[in-house]
């Protein structure tokens, strides 16, 4: 019974992986079919089901971003821009070759929040991408 709970506890923690610091947590939720159409286009829109979930750990308060696009040049280099009706925004630039060094480039703004995601140094693909 205690190595159910366990393995469910891991599944669990697995499936909700985020890319973080002590500050902000942030993951894109994207389905596979949006992510698969973004290697045939230059700019794909989020479909209905697709976020980016931001939590500022500080103030405990969650964003979403329904309204973004995602651009994949097929070799592993990703960019995803997202706005709320807030008029908040996020950019999160994924560079395959630096990515385990942390994000390159990105930011994100959330109205008297601010982060700067290259300090996030723990943030690979399966941590940025929940597909």
């Amino acid at each position: 019974m205690k190595m159910a709970i366990a393995l469910l506890a891991l599944i669990s923690l697995n499936t909700f992986a985020a890319c973080e610091d002590q500050s902000i947590s942030f993951q894109v939720n994207i389905s596979e079919q949006t992510f698969d159409n973004s290697y045939d286009n230059d700019q794909v829109a989020f479909s209905e089901t697709d976020n980016i979930q931001v939590i500022n750990k500080t103030n405990k308060r969650e964003i979403i971003f329904t309204d973004a696009l995602i651009e994949n040049d097929g070799a592993g280099n990703f960019f995803v821009v997202g706005k709320n009706e807030a008029g908040e925004s996020i950019e999160i630039y994924h560079d395959h070759e630096t990515w385990h060094y942390g994000l390159t480039s990105s930011f994100i703004s959330l109205r008297e929040d601010e982060f700067n995601l290259s300090q996030i140094k723990d943030c690979d693909f399966e941590k940025l991408f929940n597909l």
